[in-house]
């Protein structure tokens, strides 16, 4: 049935393991890029680490969702696999198998019936939350771990549960840790169920079980790298966007012919949690059954909830943290205040709704249950099988088009963005390659995985990756480190810099006779030593400042916040730019503007100042063309406006390059209740040239 499923819905082309083009794009692309680097990286301790893939910033495999438990497996092959080669086809092919595996072997615990347990376990495979993950996360696919978790709390005798838990936890750990968190929850409800209820271990028994598991898990983690990112580097914002919505299984999210889109509802696609239509068909059947059979429905229901309380506690307490304290049902919403504390906590499992799943698993396998136990086996195999039919047909309006867009993917090889012949002689003639700014959330305007991709077709180390958990103090020292390599020109010869055109503008007065800045297929690049390279292609087109800074004309207003196409005149020294303007976070900042073409006496910039009742002051000393022109002392929150004379002497003919030193910094989180850590002084609103 999982093979059978698999190729219905996904098709054989996904285990060619060279078929590699559908991974490139969206969130694949991050895991497949990730696996390459980790394929082509020497061995290291622990197992996982993958520093090339980020290099400062780089963590481990586990952190680029590129299946650990695959890839580390894959890697002790690497000299005889093909290049390229890709194992994902063989984890989703997995994914189905098992998906009917432990279906199956949950319906046999109360049913002997081959035909139910098929129909049955065929409602399990093609379960919309799994098959939805299909084109976007494919390590999620695994939520046979999830029903194997489930088959551990039920099965009738629990010998060899040490070992089966350690190795059932392990395994998740190595797959997906949201998935570590839902598999670790249904294991502690096992452990006390059967310590405080059921009473089948001793004390003894429960405290070895409970070392031992979590000794697994932990040493399975080290392994993989997980402790690459440490402190609050885990976090992540965003708890209460992606919440479950209370009827979101019955919102198909157009995976439905039967059932339209609850518009307004689920909100981003994070919160899809759709039940299906068959299990829906089922479930009005064993509400009927429930009805039908209340007495004997009652005394079974408590039964078993009593002998597996704490799994519904600990259910209980997921589909809770799933709702978030963003609770919607439909279009209405509510929401209350948590403490910043326990919403940190929360934060590391930002995805809150996928915390739903065990519900919906054991709703699932319930609703089965109670057809299986309230109607005779004919009807049940009835009820079953058009549920079964009802599911994976229905749920083909989702499906089917993501199965063309991946085999069509597969098949039709994208636009290259790297055509130029000097990509290939610089790749093999650099061992890195170097972004600026380096990736931390990329914006579509900026996309890492050009680079990426480039960087591990020629086996390059980059910063140019895509982190699922960026290590948040690595990024600032490689931000800092990255600074003073370009405000120097202190270049290493082994590496190659993609620059936007800012960063680009601030590195040409330092460059050598030897070093080449060219935009090269639309990208600005800085390749030290090219030019004095006997085997280098020479290229005469090189940049100069008026490729990189716009034109201005007299009293044109310059501004300076994120949306502004003067943004690249700030040269180093400041942080990224809000709304507003930007505010400088470094001791010093410089800023280089261009000069009208009737030329200008003065510049005038409009700023901000950080400043309080407990830090009334800022000081700045202020340079243009190198020459010291004042020193002024900000007292105002805002619009202070600086007159700035331009002198005679220049530095770069056309611009004048404005220098700025400043002596009150602080940081926010000293004079308030703010977390802003960056050392603030002087902000910039705006410039005129007159």
């Amino acid at each position: 049935m999982g093979i059978l499923a698999f190729y219905i819905v996904v098709g054989p082309w996904a285990l060619d393991p060279k078929s590699v083009l559908w991974l490139l794009h969206r969130d694949p692309l991050q895991h497949y890029t990730g696996w390459v680097f980790f394929r082509h990286t020497p061995w290291l301790f622990p197992l996982g680490l993958n520093p090339n893939f980020g290099m400062d910033i780089g963590t481990s495999i586990v952190f680029s969702d590129s299946i650990p438990l695959f890839a580390i497996f894959f890697k002790a092959f690497t000299s005889v696999l093909s290049e390229p080669f890709q194992y994902f086809g063989y984890w989703v092919l997995a994914c189905f198998i098992f998906q009917a595996v432990f279906a199956s072997m949950l319906i046999n615990l109360f049913s002997k019936n081959w035909l139910i347990i098929f129909l049955a376990s065929g409602i399990f495979i093609f379960s919309p939350i799994m098959l939805y993950r299909l084109a976007w996360h494919m390590s999620l696919m695994g939520q046979f771990l999830i029903l194997a978790g489930f088959y551990l709390n039920f099965r009738t005798l629990q010998h060899k549960r040490i070992m089966l838990w350690a190795l059932l936890l392990s395994i998740t750990t190595l797959v997906h840790f949201y998935l570590l968190v839902m598999v670790l929850c249904l294991w502690l409800a096992s452990l006390f169920d059967q310590f405080l209820i059921q009473k089948n271990i001793n004390v003894i028994k429960f405290i070895k079980e409970l070392g031992l598991v979590f000794f697994c898990i932990f040493i399975t983690a080290w392994l993989a790298g997980y402790f690459t990112v440490t402190g609050k580097s885990i976090e992540a914002i965003g708890y209460g966007i992606s919440q479950v919505n209370l009827i979101a299984l019955f919102d198909p999210m157009g995976w439905s012919y039967l059932l339209k889109w609850i518009p307004q509802t689920t909100g981003i696609y994070e919160g899809f949690n759709y039940f299906g239509a068959g299990a829906i068909w089922v479930f009005i059947f064993s509400v009927i059954s429930v009805c039908i059979q209340k007495r004997c429905f009652y005394t079974n229901f408590v039964s078993l909830v009593y002998r597996h309380i704490f799994l519904i506690i600990f259910l209980f307490f997921m589909f809770l943290f799933a709702i978030t304290n963003n609770v919607k049902i439909g279009n209405l919403s509510f929401t209350f205040p948590i403490s910043e504390s326990l919403l940190s906590i929360c934060s590391t499992l930002r995805a809150s709704s996928r915390m739903f799943w065990p519900v919906l698993y054991l709703l699932m396998l319930a609703i089965i249950y109670f057809v299986i136990k309230g109607y005779r086996t004919n009807t049940a195999i009835a009820i079953l099988l058009i549920g079964f039919l009802l599911q994976a047909i229905d749920t083909s309006a989702g499906w089917l088009p993501t199965q063309k867009i991946m085999h069509k993917q597969s098949i039709e090889r994208s636009k290259a963005d790297l055509v130029d012949p000097f990509w290939e002689i610089a790749g093999k003639h650099y061992k890195k390659v170097m972004l600026k700014p380096p990736m931390e959330m990329p914006p579509p305007e900026w996309p890492w995985g050009i680079f990426g991709q480039y960087a591990s077709k020629y086996h390059m180390a980059t910063n140019s990756v895509f982190l699922s958990r960026p290590d948040i103090e690595k990024m600032k020292k490689s931000k800092k480190q990255f600074e003073a390599i370009l405000n120097t020109g202190s270049f290493s010869e082994d590496t190659l810099y993609i620059l936007n055109n800012e960063n680009a503008a601030t590195v040409l007065p330092n460059l050598k006779e030897s070093d080449l800045l060219a935009r090269i297929d639309g990208f600005n690049v800085l390749a030290p030593g090219w030019n004095s390279c006997k085997d280098c292609l020479p290229i005469s087109d090189k940049l100069k400042f008026s490729d990189l800074l716009p034109s201005i004309k007299s009293a044109e207003l310059i501004s300076f916040n994120a949306s502004s196409n003067h943004k690249s005149f700030l040269s180093n020294g400041w942080s990224n730019p809000e709304v507003w303007g930007v505010w400088a976070e470094a001791p010093k900042a410089t800023l280089l503007l261009p000069l009208p073409p009737n030329g200008a006496k003065f510049a005038q910039i409009n700023t901000r100042a950080f400043i309080s009742s407990r830090h009334p002051l800022q000081r700045v000393s202020i340079w243009a063309n190198g020459i010291y022109i004042k020193q002024v002392e900000l007292k105002q929150g805002d619009q202070n406006l600086i007159d700035i004379p331009i002198p005679k002497q220049v530095l770069i003919p056309g611009y004048v390059r404005l220098e700025f030193e400043f002596f009150d910094r602080i940081r926010p989180m000293d004079i308030s209740n703010s977390k802003d850590d960056r050392y603030l002084s002087m902000g910039l609103i705006s410039a005129i040239m007159r």
